[in-house]
């Protein structure tokens, strides 16, 4: 099956007209190990046919559940299994995209979390960068600021209006993540101004056993991705799961 983007007349024409733009391609939570099988495919084809230049993880990239606070499924993998998996993952990420920006998520701080719970002297951390391997081209931060658009991760805020909650308290155009269960943008405007609050979704494999804890869940992630062109026009690109929704085929 292909997951390619769901791109209507308008959105091509869009496309055609800003071909030399800025323009950012967002990739929304992954949760190594824990992403869908074709999640680089589905964003491979989406930021190439939207001549993306460049690229951002708006954070979450490694999920943690073997390392968490909360409660977890007894088959799941161990801690250096699940590290030794999503390593794996990441450098595919790396290879596929050789260059870009991740925003810390609070799954990928719990390590860190963790460390100053139990008061761990700092001379034996480790960054996030150093111990996930990132080449030299890819920067971690909290958040980023490109074309006047503030993107950050979106821990503190949850539920269909995280992203105008934070575009309502820092009064700028925000692309975030996190809440998995929402995509799309909203745009605000006053007499001087245009907003968008742009929320990016997930690429999670909702089947695994990380995410068992939601299988009852009325509401479920909705996995896409986000593109922003010239700081002024945000859009949320729907993963094409296929007329019988499957989180995992």
């Amino acid at each position: 099956m292909s997951f390619r983007p769901r791109l209507n007349k308008y959105i091509y024409e869009f496309i055609n007209y800003h071909k030399r733009s800025n323009v950012v391609g967002i990739i929304s939570d992954t949760h190594y190990p824990f992403a869908h099988k074709d999640h680089l495919k589905f964003l491979y084809e989406t930021f190439n046919k939207f001549q993306v230049n460049r690229v951002i993880h708006i954070g979450d990239l490694i999920d943690g559940s073997a390392w968490n606070m909360w409660e977890k499924d007894s088959d799941m993998p161990s801690g250096g299994k699940e590290a030794e998996m999503a390593q794996k993952d990441i450098d595919k990420l790396f290879k596929t995209f050789g260059a870009g920006d991740l925003m810390m998520g609070n799954h990928d701080e719990l390590i860190n979390r963790r460390m100053l719970k139990h008061s761990i002297p700092k001379k034996f951390y480790k960054s996030f960068a150093e111990a996930w391997n990132f080449p030299k081209e890819w920067k971690t931060h909290n958040y980023l600021e490109i074309d006047n658009v503030l993107y950050l991760h979106g821990t503190g805020k949850s539920g269909q209006n995280a992203a105008v909650s934070f575009m309502q308290d820092y009064r700028q155009s925000v692309v975030i993540g996190h809440t998995h269960s929402s995509g799309g943008v909203n745009y605000r405007a006053s007499y001087k101004e245009l907003c968008f609050a742009l929320n990016v979704g997930c690429l999670i494999n909702v089947n695994s056993m990380a995410y068992s804890y939601g299988k009852n869940f009325s509401k479920k992630p909705t996995l896409g991705c986000g593109i922003v062109v010239d700081g002024k026009h945000g859009f949320f690109i729907p993963m094409d799961l296929g007329k019988k929704i499957s989180y995992t085929k």
